[in-house]
């Protein structure tokens, strides 16, 4: 899969090493960058990550996950189309939430970002989309944003400990148990944080052997299919949305983020310098 920024050229082996990127490649800037955060409230933010996701998540058969675990490569005949499309939109959504912090404007607009995210995680949470609120929580986990302190410093002491509870529920410890304990209390549907599947997934696929002495090992195939039916159960029943129309809808669905961490870390170390000593 390429980059959310990547594209691909046709050329000649001679043209190569002539090729450059095209301007959109770099993602926006701060001159020009317009931030959808100005437009909607946290609340309408997260209800419209919802019903995006959630259509998302609908379009996705839980055969892409076989697909996509076992190799693409034993089904020639299908694709995976739907799960990429997810998966590039949980990468979307982690590098939206870097740029946005790190493209404000001055201190004071940086902190009130920082602190609209973290409310959008809430009520993502609240609406059982755990895609965007993973997606939010790596994102401001970044370390091109993690490393402002005074960003940090001046963020409410309250929401410093909403931020690290989220962060708890990204911990790998003990198998993910925190995650796990909080999708066992959640009834569908839900937007289910579809990279942790694909591992379990991975893990049950790669850990165990599909044939022992020419039998099939039936043991491994409910492992499997047990994974396959929470990523369905998550998607029933269907949901009725209030459907809202706005304007900057799209924006909702396109977001324009800076996927390379490198200018990433540039524009942090604008904001605030190393503090390291040069020798």
């Amino acid at each position: 899969m390429i980059s959310l920024n990547g594209r691909l050229y046709i050329a000649y082996n001679d043209e190569i090493e002539t090729l450059i990127p095209v301007a959109q490649q770099d993602g926006p800037s701060e001159n020009v960058h317009s931030s959808l955060l100005d437009y909607l409230s946290s609340v309408d933010i997260a209800q419209q990550l919802l019903i995006f996701h959630t259509q998302l998540l609908e379009a996705t058969d839980d055969i892409e996950l076989i697909i996509q675990v076992f190799g693409r490569e034993q089904f020639p005949s299908r694709i995976t189309s739907n799960l990429d499309l997810l998966m590039r939109r949980f990468n979307e959504v982690q590098f939206w939430t870097t740029t946005e912090i790190l493209l404000a404007h001055g201190n004071t607009k940086r902190l009130s970002i920082l602190k609209k995210f973290i409310k959008i995680a809430a009520h993502a949470k609240e609406n059982k989309d755990l895609l965007s609120l993973f997606a939010i929580i790596l994102g401001l986990s970044n370390v091109a944003v993690s490393r402002i302190t005074h960003l940090w410093d001046k963020l409410p002491s309250k929401m410093k400990q909403q931020y690290a509870e989220f962060e708890e529920l990204l911990d790998p410890c003990r198998n993910h148990r925190a995650y796990r304990m909080l999708t066992a209390n959640l009834s569908a549907p839900t937007v289910p944080f579809v990279p942790l599947l694909l591992k379990d997934l991975t893990f049950t696929h790669e850990g165990n052997k599909t044939y022992f002495a020419g039998l099939i090992n039936f043991e491994k195939m409910h492992m499997i299919a047990n994974v396959l039916r929470s990523f369905r159960q998550c998607k029933y029943p269907a949901v009725a949305f209030e459907r809202k129309v706005f304007k900057s809808k799209n924006l909702v669905r396109n977001f324009k983020v800076i996927d390379n961490q490198r200018r990433l870390m540039e524009l942090s170390y604008q904001i605030e310098p190393s503090k390291r000593k040069r020798l």
